[in-house]
């Protein structure tokens, strides 16, 4: 019995710690822009989409 609580509380901590990082880099990507809110489901401000300028497509 031992043995496999020591088992479930080592899977245990793997996953939170799985679910810690994966927090950490959706907020470093977030905070370097890489993440868009609409991706997170969250409105995105007002601005319109930038226009395609220029004749080469």
């Amino acid at each position: 019995m031992e043995g496999e609580e020591e088992e479930e509380i080592e899977a245990r901590e793997t996953a939170e710690s799985y679910s810690m990082n994966a927090r950490i880099v959706r907020d470093a990507l977030k905070r370097k822009g890489m993440i868009k809110e609409k991706l997170l489901g969250v409105g995105i401000s007002g601005a319109p989409p930038p226009k395609k300028r220029g004749t080469l497509l």
